[in-house]
């Protein structure tokens, strides 16, 4: 049972009280007969048709029948138990209509769909939402978020790409900035607050963003927990991170009416979609829309332009930090068996006693800290391509690290030698595909054995060859002893050693006597 308002009940009622039939009222009034029935009968009980007695008000005819209009008394007593568990499936999508089977097939009570409806629609009517406009101190607080752009061109990348701005908002003036970027990334998070606060010169107290992953990893209206990035940038600048509450736009009603003016009263009309019209232009025109036309309005809350505002305003501000921000991202990254990490196609190192561990890493423009926990463990300069390696030897597994010098030292000994074993070692390194270091190795080792001249000799013949194998210098020593008319050449200058005194003063008196 449902009919359109209490003002036509109350209308029933006084055509009843005049001596209009029921028929009659059913059909002026578009009610069913049954319907005016019931409130004919609620009527008379209650004393209504009495023409004696003053018609009931609106509000005493809808306490006297509230009942009557909020539907059949059986219906909702027969539902009322259920009510969380229709609540629950509400909550997960489903509609009417398969909730009145699931109750008369898994709850077993019988009910038609209308008054499952009825039951329903009642228990979802809501009450406005009432709340107290608060207003802040000047530089007490700014609101942050993103807006759509559409289309815009990309200088760097040379094609058009979605773009969004970045709208900060002081709360006390209303006055605002204004940035277009291509990504709500973390580091553009960063630096879009970095711009804002060296735009308005200042700091307010407290940030209020939206939740999204750039600022807020979990979001909670008790405990919210902050990206760690962005709380860094927070400590730095010496302001408070204040996320709104999930869902709750209005907890950022300034910069969403900030964003809103942006999208109806600047973008209309101008396009930045072309390389000669592009993303920079659009930057350089919304600072100047801030300054000129949103800044000198009057604005529909406070009744004063937000710049003059502002003005007022900046005193109260924190100042900037001496030192500049330096953005950085964290980042988890694993460490290998190579006791490297990889970020961006980079490698660099960490103690090997981490190896298939995940480290906290963060990433600035100028350098990269590993971290495990909260113990910092390694620190490299940023690589500059892809490929790089920042290698500390101290991190890595001893033994390795004798056999990496003794590879680094092959190239220094063959030169001691000579060039001709110099040049097959170059040779014997250079060599595409195959790891030759350990063949290196093993023709500077000859020199123990056959001498440094007949190494020499070796290696220039197998040079000569082309052939800078370890098996044909050997084969080339081989022959060397069995023909002993071949003549190896001297063997390379040794360097003299150099002592701090002279060598007579080494000698004992007895001697130089």
């Amino acid at each position: 049972m449902k009919v359109t308002s209490v003002e036509d009940i109350r209308e029933a009622i006084r055509c009843l009280r005049e001596g209009v039939s029921i028929r009659d009222t059913s059909e002026t009034l578009g009610l069913a007969r049954n319907t005016v029935r019931r409130y004919e009968r609620r009527a008379r009980e209650l004393g209504w048709l009495d023409p004696v007695c003053a018609l009931p008000d609106t509000a005493t005819v809808a306490e006297g029948l509230k009942d009557l209009i909020a539907g059949p008394v059986s219906t909702a007593s027969r539902l009322a138990p259920f009510e969380e568990q229709i609540k629950t499936w509400r909550k997960a999508g489903m509609n009417i209509r398969e909730i009145a089977r699931r109750i008369n097939e898994e709850l077993r009570v019988a009910c038609s769909y209308r008054p499952v409806w009825r039951f329903v629609t009642t228990l979802e009517k809501q009450a406005p939402e009432v709340f107290i406009r608060i207003e802040t101190e000047p530089g007490e607080e700014a609101q942050v978020d993103f807006g759509s752009a559409g289309w815009m061109w990309d200088p760097e990348e040379k094609r058009l790409r979605k773009a969004t701005f970045f709208c900060m908002t002081l709360s006390w003036s209303r006055h605002m900035f204004v940035r277009f970027v291509f990504d709500q990334s973390v580091p553009t998070w960063l630096a879009l607050h970095v711009a804002a606060f060296e735009y308005f010169e200042g700091v307010p107290q407290r940030v209020r963003p939206d939740n999204l992953k750039s600022a807020v990893i979990k979001a909670s209206f008790v405990d919210p927990l902050i990206q760690r990035s962005y709380r860094e940038l927070a400590e730095h600048y010496g302001f408070l991170v204040s996320p709104c509450r999930v869902e709750m736009p209005r907890h950022k009603g300034k910069v969403e009416s900030g964003v809103a003016y942006v999208k109806g009263t600047f973008l209309p009309g101008r396009a930045y979609a072309s390389p000669a019209c592009n993303v920079t232009h659009a930057n350089v025109d919304a600072l100047a829309w801030v300054e000129q036309q949103a800044g000198q309005r009057d604005h529909g809350t406070t009744h004063e332009p937000p710049l003059v505002r502002f003005e007022r305003e900046r005193p109260r501000l924190k100042a900037l930090p001496e030192e500049a921000f330096e953005p950085a991202v964290w980042i988890d990254l694993k460490l290998g068996n190579d006791c490297h990490v990889v970020f961006e196609g980079s490698f660099y190192s960490a103690p090997f006693t981490y190896a298939e561990q995940y480290l906290s890493a963060r990433v600035s423009a100028r350098r990269v800290e590993l971290y495990a926990g909260y113990i910092r463990i390694a620190t490299h300069a940023r690589a500059h391509a892809p490929g790089d390696r920042k290698t500390e030897p101290s991190h890595l597994p001893p033994e390795p690290v004798k056999a990496m010098q003794a590879f680094a030292s092959t190239r220094e000994r063959a030169a001691e030698i000579g060039p001709g074993v110099a040049r097959v070692v170059q040779l014997l390194l250079d060599t595409r595909g195959v790891d030759r270091r350990k063949a290196a190795a093993h023709v500077v080792g000859l020199a123990q054995q056959h001498g440094t001249r007949a190494l020499e000799w070796a290696c220039q013949k197998a040079d000569e060859l082309d052939d800078p194998s370890p098996q044909t210098v050997r084969n080339m020593l081989k022959l060397l002893a069995s023909d002993p008319s071949l003549n190896a050449p001297p063997a390379a200058p040794q360097p003299r050693p150099i002592f701090a005194r002279d060598m007579a003063d080494l000698l004992p008196l007895t001697v130089r006597s």
